[in-house]
């Protein structure tokens, strides 16, 4: 039954992305920093994207041991594809960010890289800023 389940999703997954007649994003390459390092990223719009629309945003990360051009960019691209702008960024020692020890596996890095990925993200989108606010201020209630 499992193996049927896995069947079943993944030709669901297929057809839904044989289907896709969206028009591809727009990327932009991005440069942001956390604890002192540079890291890259591409920041994905939607096509008919135009400067000043307010567009909500959301930051994609892969397997630890991605980068950003892997599956990240599958999903930015469909995530832009359906109106959203989103950051999908190589982490700190990875790719094209910088970093003296490369593929350095250090989730502890990670984390803060993904925090400073959201940060700039939230400079750089007002929506995101709202959005994490209110998150923020609920998170205080509960």
């Amino acid at each position: 039954m499992k193996n049927l389940l896995l069947a079943t999703a993944t030709v669901a997954t297929l057809q839904l992305s044989l289907t896709n007649d969206a028009e591809a994003a727009q990327v932009k390459k991005v440069n942001f920093e956390s604890n002192n390092q540079n890291l890259v990223g591409n920041l994905y719009l939607p096509d008919d994207y135009q400067e000043g629309d307010k567009l909500p945003g959301v930051v994609v990360t892969g397997a630890w041991t991605t980068v950003k051009e892997q599956m990240p960019a599958t999903y930015a691209e469909e995530l832009a594809d359906r109106g959203h702008a989103v950051l999908a960024f190589d982490f700190r020692n990875w790719g094209e960010s910088g970093g003296n020890e490369r593929q350095l596996e250090n989730p502890t890095n990670k984390t803060q890289d993904i925090i400073a990925a959201a940060n700039w993200h939230l400079v750089a989108k007002q929506p995101i800023k709202r959005l994490m606010l209110e998150m923020k201020r609920r998170s205080r209630l509960s």
